[in-house]
């Protein structure tokens, strides 16, 4: 079950108009994906992804050019041998960001060939299911044009917007905030708990658009409103900042986003 053949597809879909909508750091003008396909020399066919959150053509470039040589011939089956020695290789250029998100759909791959070889599932080969359903929630309230250049009616937007969840049968929803002024986040964050009642759970994500003072105040105004989680406040590199928040605040602060590997999830896990 040797590495035989690696593709990738790159797969664009742009954003106009009405579509087009942003977060607190960037518009999103196209929603773009790369997918890898890996064959082995008996047939076998595994699909993985990259790239899901940044621009991706340099992916597919990283994969031909600098990893496919250091694979073709090796056996499929051999994910952690494999992945600890792309890993190794990078470490002086790329222990995060683009050069992990590529090896990320490599390594996707290669699990999905390890599970059709073996006729299972691929969490029955790392240890079996501890559930057999999870909560969905949506990902949404995101901003759009209109609030951009109307920002005082953002919050009657976000109300619709929510409204859109209910009725699709969620009862969850993470929405952003971070692009406008406090006051028009706050209200818009509001509107929405007003709209989906105290039952309904609700996240936010600020994709790191705050400072600490900033993100406290944020953070006071979300748990007040019984928000659940309140997600990336502070530039990743601030762990000092976000644990000194956690302690300020009941409400849970999610972080991790910017985290490619074990090791930046254990100093987050440390602090």
């Amino acid at each position: 079950m040797k590495i035989d053949r690696i593709e990738t597809f790159l797969l664009k879909a742009p954003l106009t108009g009405g579509d087009r909508f942003y977060s607190s750091q960037a518009p999103f003008g196209e929603r773009a994906s790369l997918v890898v396909k890996i064959t082995t020399d008996d047939g076998i066919v595994g699909w993985g992804e990259s790239g899901v959150s940044m621009p991706v053509d340099h992916l597919a470039t990283y994969i031909h050019d600098v990893l496919a040589p250091r694979l073709l011939g090796r056996n499929a089956a051999q994910t952690g041998p494999i992945g600890h020695e792309l890993y190794a290789f990078s470490r002086d250029f790329g222990r995060k960001g683009a050069s992990i998100d590529a090896m990320s759909g490599i390594d996707i791959a290669l699990w999905d060939i390890r599970g059709k070889a073996a006729g299972q599932p691929i969490h029955a080969l790392m240890g079996g299911a501890f559930r057999e359903e999870v909560r969905a929630y949506a990902t949404g309230l995101y901003y759009t044009e209109a609030d951009l250049t109307d920002p005082a009616g953002a919050a009657d937007r976000s109300r619709e917007l929510a409204a859109s969840y209910l009725e699709q049968g969620f009862s969850a929803v993470k929405g952003k905030v971070g692009l406008l002024s406090l006051p028009h986040d706050i209200r818009r964050m509001a509107a929405v708990r007003e709209e989906v009642g105290p039952d309904f759970l609700l996240m936010t994500d600020a994709n790191h658009a705050y400072n600490r003072h900033t993100a406290r105040i944020m953070g006071e105004a979300l748990q007040e409103l019984n928000y659940y989680w309140f997600e990336e406040p502070l530039v990743p590199e601030d762990i000092e900042g976000t644990t000194a928040l956690r302690n300020a605040l009941s409400i849970a602060i999610a972080s991790g986003e910017c985290e490619y590997t074990r090791y930046g999830m254990l100093d987050l896990l440390k602090a």
